[in-house]
């Protein structure tokens, strides 16, 4: 979340004749943000709140990017994570059992490379998670994004982190905005 105070924006004559005068100008001054991983990560990443407060300097958005590419960073490890599957006996009579893809619901089909039962598993902590056909176990990739969820976003802070985007230099066609309102 960003927080900004209220400045007053100096008139000269020329915009004192416009129709459309900008009387106050809101600042960004800091932000604080927080981690949050699922609980089998908990002890991986070891993450307080983070307080941003400006020194003057006048970039608090751009500071905000720095400190999300950090994080990414810190993050890659655990997200390059690729455990090998745990599977106890009572699993596996569950997998010989099992009939339908956990993730479709559909028959397994023997001799359909597709369709033909396959084990499918949490790469980065190795939790067996279902019988699964193997197209549907290959869809399922393993996620590297790494969601940022704001408060406000599309009421207020877009504007600057919009602004400090346009300035920097990565590819930022990998960025999904979805507003919601809670």
């Amino acid at each position: 979340d960003f927080e900004c105070y209220v400045k007053d924006v100096p008139q000269t004559e020329e915009t004192a004749s416009q129709a459309t005068q900008k009387l106050k100008e809101h600042v960004p001054c800091g932000y604080a943000y927080k981690v949050v991983l699922s609980e089998e990560f908990a002890g991986d990443y070891d993450s307080e709140l983070v307080v941003y407060r400006d020194s003057g300097h006048g970039k608090v958005a751009e500071s905000f990017i720095v400190s999300l590419h950090e994080e990414a960073e810190r993050l890659a490890p655990i997200l390059e994570t690729q455990k090998e599957m745990e599977l106890s006996p009572e699993q596996e009579l569950a997998h010989k059992a099992a009939t339908v893809c956990w993730l479709c619901l559909d028959p397994f089909i023997v001799g359909d490379e597709k369709k033909k039962k396959c084990h499918d598993h949490c790469h980065y902590t190795g939790k067996y998670l279902g019988a699964a056909h193997q197209n549907c176990n290959a869809e399922r990739q393993k996620n590297t994004r790494i969601p940022v969820v704001f408060h406000n976003l599309k009421g207020y802070d877009a504007h600057m982190l919009i602004k400090a985007l346009a300035k920097h230099e990565d590819d930022l066609s990998d960025i999904r905005i979805t507003a919601t309102t809670m």
